[in-house]
């Protein structure tokens, strides 16, 4: 990987708001770093996204004041019964 990855602490969930264009959606940062986030939520959040899509996100890490806001696109998907990992 080009940049270290950082797990947020179990105990304070870090939330991210995605919207690729069809609705907001939750899901929880697992792995953050300088290039990338890592996410989790739940399986039926995840209806209708595909690898490659590009959405819009905002998160507020501990400690910060203002929301990180930006577009991202998704590079990995992976789906079980209970839950999507992106």
């Amino acid at each position: 990987r080009s940049s270290m990855r950082v797990r947020p602490s179990l105990d304070r969930k870090v939330q991210l708001v995605l919207d690729a264009g069809s609705g907001s959606r939750t899901a929880t940062i697992s792995e953050i770093s300088a290039t990338g986030v890592g996410l989790v939520m739940g399986a039926e959040d995840a209806t209708g996204l595909s690898t490659g899509m590009r959405v819009r996100l905002e998160f507020r890490l501990p400690g910060t004041r203002d929301p990180f806001r930006g577009h991202a696109a998704i590079v990995n998907l992976r789906s079980t019964p209970e839950r999507t990992v992106l």
